[in-house]
């Protein structure tokens, strides 16, 4: 065990430019979906993703063996809403849609989180606008809002798309980890974000897509008294977010007792706190399960969406 946590370590160090969850994780959460949708919502989403403007140009495209059209096109619509920030981008690209900075204080610190205003476009306030296009929408927006849900459902999984850390070192925020600088054993500095975009993996090879998606599963089988207990108490965006950033709070910045540093700084990689491999062991296990909660929540929505 501990040389597999090594290994990822290291990885992660080198693997530092990721956004989101990285491409893997949104085709593995659209995977989970997938499984969950009946054949008839199946065919809807796929006939929907057929008029995308895109479908041609990247949808359907780099298909392998051993998987359909229609799904491999409905896991590749999770990851356009990335690939519109360098393609199409005054057209489709929307960077706020995919987060929302709601401040985290430590208790370290004399700022206060009631200084800093919500923003007004944020996975909040655009997760059901989006539901509500794909419901109800012409013909020429339900592509487009069927792989924004894909994307942003997703998103909202992953904790630090619902926190940022602000203090003296932060004063105008940490973006969500991506100004955070700290140390992997073994490895070179990382900024936090990206540490928690790849936890489950970075493999685009379909085995192992397919391969993560029944691993997690497994998982949601064991933990199913725990899951649907979430699922069925936490139903709306705002409860979403509201998990997300306590687990912000507790798994990513360990209640204020990890203090990277900010890399507008440029600090040295001396001064920078160093990861334990016990915080990688247990943010991948908060990750694999929030990616459980994100699949089955976007199943769930996307069913409802289609009625």
């Amino acid at each position: 065990m501990r040389t597999v946590v090594f290994g990822m370590l290291v990885w992660l160090s080198i693997s530092a430019h990721a956004h989101g969850w990285n491409e893997k994780g949104h085709m593995v959460v659209a995977r989970l979906a997938w499984l969950k949708l009946s054949p008839q919502e199946r065919q809807t989403a796929s006939d929907i993703l057929r008029s995308h403007p895109h479908y041609g140009e990247f949808l359907s495209v780099n298909r392998p063996e051993g998987i359909s059209e229609d799904e491999w096109t409905f896991m590749r619509a999770a990851v356009w809403a990335d690939w519109i920030r360098n393609n199409h981008t005054d057209e489709f690209n929307k960077p706020t849609w995919h987060y929302i900075n709601v401040p985290f204080v430590p208790p370290y610190s004399k700022l206060k989180a009631s200084d800093f205003p919500a923003e007004p476009f944020s996975v909040v306030t655009q997760i059901p606008e989006c539901l509500e296009k794909l419901r109800a929408g012409s013909s020429a927006e339900k592509p487009i809002y069927l792989c924004w849900v894909l994307h942003l459902i997703g998103d909202v999984h992953q904790p630090l798309h619902c926190a940022t850390l602000f203090s003296e070192v932060f004063p105008v925020g940490d973006r969500g980890g991506n100004l955070a600088m700290v140390r992997i054993a073994g490895g070179m500095p990382v900024r936090l974000h990206p540490i928690w975009d790849g936890l489950l993996g970075d493999s685009l090879e379909l085995p192992s897509i397919l391969d993560t998606a029944e691993d997690l599963r497994r998982l949601e089988q064991r933990q199913a008294d725990q899951i649907k207990q979430d699922l069925a108490t936490r139903t709306t965006v705002r409860d979403w977010v509201d998990e997300g950033f306590e687990s912000s709070k507790k798994d990513v910045y360990l209640l204020g007792d990890l203090k990277p540093a900010n890399s507008d700084d440029h600090p040295s990689d001396e001064s920078l706190p160093e990861l334990s491999e016990g915080y990688i062991v247990n943010a991948t296990q908060v990750a694999r399960i929030a990616a459980v909660k994100a699949g089955c929540r976007l199943a769930a929505n996307i069913s409802a969406a289609l009625r």
